[in-house]
This record gives C-alpha cells, sequence and structure tokens, in this order.
C-alpha cells in the first residue's frame, strides 16, 4: 500500500491503527486462535455497536478504516492525472 498509493509514514500508520481498532473490536487478536463462533459473534457484536455509533451520529469503525485507507487511494490517483 505504502508504494502502490505512495502513502505518508502518518497514513500508514493512521491506517494500521483503524485496521486494529476495527479487527479489535471483534475479538481478533494478533497470534490468538479464534473459534468460528467466536469469530461470528464478535462479528454480531461488532455490528450492533456500528448500528448504535450510526444512531447516534457517529463515525462508524468501518467509516473510519475506509476514510483511512481511501484517503491514501485517492491522493494517488489525483497525483497521477
Amino acid at each position: 500500500m505504502r508504494d502502490l498509493c505512495k502513502a505518508t509514514d502518518a497514513e500508514m500508520t493512521n491506517l494500521g491503527e483503524q485496521l486494529k481498532k476495527f479487527w479489535g473490536a471483534m475479538g481478533l487478536k494478533p497470534g490468538i486462535e479464534m473459534t468460528k463462533e467466536k469469530f461470528l459473534q464478535g462479528l454480531n457484536s461488532l455490528a450492533q455497536d456500528e448500528l448504535d455509533r450510526k444512531r447516534k451520529g457517529e463515525k462508524t469503525f468501518h467509516e473510519q478504516l475506509n476514510n483511512a485507507f481511501l484517503i491514501g487511494v485517492m491522493e494517488s490517483t489525483m497525483m497521477e492525472q
């Protein structure tokens, strides 16, 4: 991503933080196995929390992750034009 999108260190750090926050909210942790059942429970919990955030007018973790990813991609695409 860094090379393809010419992402800055700050953009890469932000993307990494957003990925950890999104997947961590589901219960995924580096180096720790998760059963299918636990994954689905975590996904369900994350989905409910995301709906609550949306209702409160807050940005969801998914939106924050997409923004972190797309900012680098869009800036790279605009620079090429």
